[in-house]
């Protein structure tokens, strides 16, 4: 039988070499750098899952994923989702990528981490 704690990212973190964590301040949240959300493999993956239970909100400066980067690095933690009731105001882009922009309306703060009103919403 597996423990809670044996199941948690907690318990399989290792730190990939070169990977970078600075706390901002008093408040929960890091800047890391030293890995490239393009290329992220599981493990990669597991470590900045463990980083952001620790720190809460992350910030990954001098990252540019392409649209596909971008969805594949957000499938390693879980099925992606559009929004059931917005418009994208970017034309071209998949479901799974939303743009937030204040320039056709006030979406931009409108805007909360998920979506709370759906049966099962996403835990990221």
């Amino acid at each position: 039988m597996v423990s809670p704690a044996d199941a948690s990212p907690r318990a399989r973190y290792t730190t990939p070499e070169g990977f970078e964590i600075h706390r901002l301040a008093r408040a929960p949240r890091a800047e890391v750098r030293g890995v490239d959300l393009a290329a992220l493999d599981a493990a990669g993956a597991a470590a900045v899952e463990c980083v952001l239970l620790d720190h809460h909100v992350l910030f990954f400066p001098e990252q540019s994923p392409t649209v596909d980067q971008h969805i594949a690095f957000g499938r390693h933690y879980g099925e992606l989702e559009g929004h059931p009731h917005l418009v994208n105001p970017t034309e071209g882009l998949p479901p799974e990528i939303f743009e937030l922009s204040a320039r056709q309306g006030g979406v931009a703060d409108e805007w909360h981490s998920d979506l709370t009103c759906l049966d099962r919403p996403a835990l990221y």
